[in-house]
Formats: C-alpha cells, structure tokens, sequence
C-alpha cells in the first residue's frame, strides 16, 4: 500500500460507468474475481444455477438481490468459506474453489478483507488492537500490528481514536475500524456484506466516500452487497441477483 494518506472522504459525484482502461490496475493479466458455471443448492433450493460472473482488478462492483437471495452466499463462494456443487471461482487468479480449507484460509489472510453489515468489532479490545488483529494472526509482531493498525486508523480519519473501545465509538466510527481492520494486510479485493445497513444516510455516505477512495487511490477491487440502490449508484456497475440468475444493469 503507499505511503500517501488516505482521505476520510472524497468529494465529487460517483462514477456510473466506466471504461476497462480507466479502471486502476486495468492492466493485470488475470480478473480480481472470475466465476464460470458455479453451481450452490441447500438441499433442494437451488441458490446459485449456473452462474458466471467476472470482474477486473480495480472494480467497484454493487451486488442487489432480494432477502434470501443468495447474495452472502456468492460472497461466501469467492472467499472460499463454502465449497461450491460445480463450477470454479478464481481470485486474482488463484483456484480458491479446489483449495483445501486449510489453504483456502490462508488465502484470504493474505489476499481479501471483510466488511460486514454488524461491524464485528471485539468489545474487549481497543480500535488500535481490534484493526491489529489480522497481522498477529499472520504472525506479524504485535508491537509491529499495533504501530500499523495506529497508521491504518489515521488514514480512514480515526487517528485520534486509536485507544477508543468499540463502546465509545459511532456505528460510523466503528464502521471505519472494520474497514481499517480489512485493509491492514493491503489486500486484493474486500467484500462487503450490507456495509451501510446499520447507519444512517450520512454516515453511510461517509462509508461510501472512504470505500470510493480506497478504490481510486489505492486499486482496491470492491464487490458490495446491498440492498440500497442510493449505495448501488456509487459502483461501476450493478449487478442483480435472482432465482439463482444474475443480471447486469444495461450500463
């Protein structure tokens, strides 16, 4: 990751469209998220039927769909934490669909972050430990984690916070401990499941802004499920899920 600072918010209006060459890190040769024919029932109900689905390194991708529709499912698939009935995902080109659980978990320390819906904060842990907690588990040193987690909350504009305990933040705050925490090993591609959908608009809007950034700035793929179209618009492209089908938005 560079060293420049991370903005806490990013002004101007949000990209509908975008061209492949615009896109940071356009240029790699294998797609950040490749899906071809992936298959996932439980039990009778079929999920996902047959689903393909490709995105460039560089992405902001918004993923819709009803309740139940499969949506934490798919994100599920590309981050390897279920197996899937037939198919193959692949992330930055590496086969996660055919690793074994123990190598599949290894991938995803190093390679994708998390942003969830309900934060997942640790309540017995500062911000500065709880955003640490990645790089111990990846045997970082914890004097080493906790200087990085310190500089990782002053890019997403909590510096001052770094000693707060999840108790004392905002749900906006401690959304920006979550993405700093998915951040800290400068991975590929983040997921985020419903990451606005305990905030209200304006701090919603800031989380936005700061995962806007992290793509312009620092090339970060982004795939988002949501169930707000006001958080769709900020994508590059818009894709729905449903009946197991996905379908793009025509721009």
């Amino acid at each position: 990751m560079q060293s420049r600072a991370l903005p806490s918010s990013t002004a101007g209006p949000p990209l509908s469209v975008a061209r492949p060459q615009d896109l940071p890190n356009a240029g790699s040769t294998s797609p950040a998220v490749e899906l071809v024919a992936v298959r996932k029932a439980f039990g009778d109900r079929v999920v996902l039927a047959d689903v393909s689905m490709r995105v460039a390194r560089g992405e902001r991708v918004a993923l819709l769909g009803e309740s139940g529709s499969g949506k934490s499912t798919l994100l599920n698939l590309i981050a390897g934490l279920e197996p899937v009935d037939a198919g193959s995902v692949r992330v930055a080109g590496t086969p996660v669909s055919s690793l074994d659980p123990d190598a599949a978990a290894m991938f995803r320390r190093a390679a994708i972050g998390f942003v969830f819906q309900a934060f997942h904060l640790l309540p017995h842990l500062d911000a500065a430990h709880n955003v640490a907690v990645p790089l111990m588990l990846n045997g970082v040193p914890a004097r080493v984690a906790l200087e990085r987690g310190a500089a990782m909350l002053a890019r997403v504009g909590l510096g001052a916070r770094a000693n707060a305990w999840p108790r004392e933040l905002s749900g906006g705050q401690e959304q920006r401990v979550g993405i700093a925490r998915a951040i800290v090993t400068d991975p590929t591609l983040l997921l985020c499941d419903e990451p606005t959908g305990d905030l209200d608009r304006k701090s919603g809007d800031e989380i936005l802004d700061l995962l806007q950034a992290l793509n312009r700035e620092y090339g970060k793929t982004i795939i988002m499920v949501t169930h707000d179209p006001h958080a769709a618009e900020r994508s590059h492209r818009t894709i729905h899920l449903d009946k197991g089908l996905l379908r793009e938005d025509a721009t």
